[in-house]
């Protein structure tokens, strides 16, 4: 139990430091942690909040997609010669990848009109 937390507390810190590399090469200047203003509330422009809350929202419909997916392979391998399940498995596996290329091509044009207003 002890091996399986150290390597939670491991993974975690990996995507920490990796987030905050990612931060650090980012062209927005907004700092990965934001200092505090009063009561334990962050001191955050407007900027840094919208790009913070969309990227966020993207972040949140791409895993969405997936989880649907991995739900779909869930539902076609337990189907057992059931056509009707097997068919509502193919449609939700085919419906979340086409959400998740939505999203990922949303997310191109987003990252892109922000480079051009913003740091350009």
């Amino acid at each position: 139990m002890l091996e399986a937390i150290n390597i939670v507390k491991a993974v975690f810190l990996d995507l920490v430091l990796v987030r905050e590399a990612l931060a650090s090469s980012s062209p927005y200047t907004t700092p990965m942690y934001f200092a505090t203003c009063w009561g334990g509330i962050p001191c955050m422009s407007l900027e840094a909040l919208t790009v913070t809350s969309t990227n966020s929202m993207f972040l949140a419909a791409f895993f969405i997609g997936i989880a649907v997916f991995i739900v779909g392979a869930f539902l076609m391998v337990i189907s057992g010669g059931n056509d009707t399940l097997l068919q509502a498995a193919k449609r939700a596996m085919k419906g979340s990848l086409i959400g998740v290329a939505l999203v990922a091509g949303a997310y191109g044009i987003y990252r892109t009109v922000v480079y051009i207003f913003y740091v350009l």
